[in-house]
Parts: structure tokens; sequence; C-alpha cells
């Protein structure tokens, strides 16, 4: 192609101007990712929430999730390291500014972090040094992958089951450098044994592996989690140090937003934009809040308010004060929400369906408190006012 000349500064301008119409011209979006032929100025951002496209038939066989394309991907190919391909997903996480939703964001993953996996097994087999993962799940077969320290079982090897491996990786590299405070906390640091010493004649406990499950073994509108207790590392300690699992469950079949249930009320689009969405988006809440509670399962014994919501919990078949559940959730929920609203990145309607939640159970546990029924909030001393602020009480510090 020839250029002809341009003289003086008028027609350099005239010519940036063109060369810059020439790039956008180039700009491809496609399924999950936007594809520039130049050198990104600003971060790459999707705007349209359609599922990408299916893979050519050996490309699900290769389990490499190489057929998820990004317009943030890059040829780790030349790094030397995983640290090294780390720092550059860092890089690229982080240019995204406070006001870019997350929903937005294209976000590759590190290729030598992922462990594939090469064949079924069941939860029971997953591993054999703790207690049974859950009931509904123990003699299910799943194929378990592994993204650094996080493992992650699908049931199947599909299109759907790939892309939820994808979703998850994509969620937790969001957390690493989007929301390093929430991911240090609660993927980090409740991997190791807290340095203070339990109420007496207790023990502590953290987790040595954290497995995010999908199936649909689970009663949850989206989301719930749980701990399979492990041995006690520290049979000659002072107090029990037990090293566990956490688990967090998604359903796999209300995620895809067809049913009035599950990412439907979450977006209210169409099946597959309310599918995509709840991957893009919220997953990354969901796994913050479901962390939150096994965050309290590791300061039980040893933080007065935690403690007090672990107790709180209804026993197996026993017989629990009104509302406990909804005691905890309103911890939770309300943790998590202040969490992100204060960081930024999540559209409004997340936090407006949880906020919904949150005040109709204050509600129920305002009325029961009104009419003198006992509930767990008696726990609390704070609530000794006739019209007690909920939302600064029923909160953890953690997030602060």
């Amino acid at each position: 192609m020839q250029i002809c000349k341009l003289g003086g500064k008028n027609k350099l301008m005239a010519l940036n101007s063109t060369l810059s119409r020439i790039v956008l011209g180039l700009v491809v979006v496609f399924g999950w990712g936007t594809f520039m032929t130049k050198a990104q100025v600003a971060p790459p951002r999707t705007t349209t929430f359609e599922l990408p496209p299916l893979p050519e038939g050996p490309a699900l066989g290769r389990r490499d999730l190489a057929w998820i394309k990004t317009g943030n991907d890059f040829n780790q190919s030349g790094f030397t390291t995983a640290e090294a391909i780390d720092k550059e997903i860092e890089k690229r996480v982080s240019s995204y500014d406070r006001e870019t939703a997350i929903v937005t964001f294209d976000v590759p993953f590190n290729s030598r972090r992922l462990i594939k996996p090469i064949n079924k097994r069941t939860y029971n087999d997953f591993d054999n040094t703790i207690a049974a993962v859950n009931a509904n799940l123990s003699n299910l077969d799943a194929y378990f992958w592994k993204y650094g320290d996080i493992d992650i079982a699908v049931s199947g090897d599909t299109y759907q089951d790939q892309l939820n491996v994808y979703a998850v990786i994509r969620a937790l590299e969001i957390l690493r450098y989007r929301y390093p405070k929430a991911y240090q906390k609660l993927f980090v640091e409740t991997r190791k044994y807290t340095s203070q010493a339990p109420t007496p004649g207790m023990f502590v406990n953290r987790f040595k592996t954290v497995l995010i499950t999908f199936h649909t073994s689970t009663t949850a509108e989206i989301a719930e989690g749980g701990q399979a207790l492990g041995a006690n590392e520290d049979l000659s300690g002072p107090h029990g140090k037990y090293s566990n699992l956490a688990i967090v469950s998604i359903h796999a079949t209300k995620i895809l937003g067809a049913a009035t249930t599950g990412s439907n009320i979450l977006y209210r689009k169409t099946p597959n934009e309310n599918y995509t969405r709840y991957l893009r988006e919220g997953l990354v809440e969901t796994l913050v809040h479901e962390m939150l509670h096994r965050y309290i399962d590791t300061r039980t014994n040893v933080d007065a308010l935690e403690t007090s919501i672990f107790k709180a919990r209804p026993l197996a078949g026993g017989t629990a004060l009104p509302l406990n559940n909804k005691w905890e959730e309103a911890f939770i929920i309300n943790t998590s929400l202040s969490y992100f609203i204060r960081e930024g990145g999540l559209q409004p309607s997340v936090p407006y369906h949880y906020r919904s939640i949150i005040d109709g159970n204050i509600a129920e546990l305002e009325g029961l408190r009104l009419k003198g029924v006992v509930t767990d909030m008696s726990r609390l001393t704070n609530f000794t006012v006739s019209t007690p602020n909920h939302l600064d009480i029923m909160r953890l510090t953690v997030l602060d």
C-alpha cells in the first residue's frame, strides 16, 4: 500500500487520526474476548455476553482450555517461569480501573498453573485423609482439575464443564489482583493455622484443600459450602490442629439461567446471558461469600464473634433456635456486600438482590426479638437498644 506524503503539523495529526481509525477498524469482538492487532492502549473489555463458540472436535479432549480465548491472551512460551506469567497476568488485570465492571474483564490464565485431570474419580477418592466430603457427593464421579493450589471438580468433560472450570480460574485471578485483601484473607490465610491459642481445651482449624465443585446434588439456589474434617496434625501439642477440606458447591443447572431461580434471579436476561454474566461476575461474589462461611470455621474457638456464629449453626438432627441459618447469612451477606460496594466492580443487580435478602432476614429477626422469642441474636450484647443498627453490628471485620 502506498502512503502519500503529508506536510505540516495538521497533516501529521490527520495521519495519526487515520491510523487510529484503521486500528479501531481491526478490533474484533468475539465471544468472551476483544482482540486487537496493535499494542493495547487501554485494557480490552467484553461488551457482549454471548457464550464462547463451541470448540472443534479434539479441543475438549486435550483438556488444556486453550479453546477459550480472551482479548488479554498473550504468548506464554517466552516466559521462563510460572511466576513471570503471574506477573504479566497481574499487570493486565490491574490495568482495569475501579470504575470498570468486572463482568467486562478479559482475563487470561496461567497455563503452567493448570493441572488437568486424566480420569474420573469419586469424591470419596479425592482425599482419603479427610472424612466424607458430603453425603450427597461421596460416591459420585467427577473430573478433578487443579489451578495452583485450588481444586475444581466437574461432573463431565463437556463444553459447559470446561467453561465452568475456566470461570473459576478467571474468578480466582480477579480476586487475586482486583480484590487482593479478600483473596489473602480467605484463600491464603485460611490455609494456615492461626498463631493465636484457642479457648483452653479446644482446637484450631485450617484448610489443607479448597475444592470448588459444580454438581446438582444440592438444594441451594446457587451455591452452598461446608467443610470435611481432616486429621489432627499436632497430637503432641498443647491443642489440636485439624487440617480440613473447604468445599464450595455450585448448582450446575441453576446457574444456566433458564429456570426461575439461580442466575436468572440475579440478571433476568436471556438464559445464555444469565449464565455468562454469572460466570463472569456473580461467581466472584459467590466465592467470597462461601469462603466467608469457611473463614468462620477457622476462627471458631479463637474469636468471640466467629465462635458465637459457629455455635449457632443447627446441629444435624438437632433442634435449633429460630432462623439460625438466616442469622449467619445476614453476617455473611452484609460483610461481602460492604466489601464489594466499597471496592467497586459489581453491577447493581447483584448487590440489589442480596440486599433484599438481608433486609428480609433482618426484618424476621427483629420481629422475633420484639415478640420476645429467643434467637441467637441474644448472643450479641450489642442488641440492647430498641432499634439496633443491624448493618453495623451483623458484620465480620475480616475484610475491613
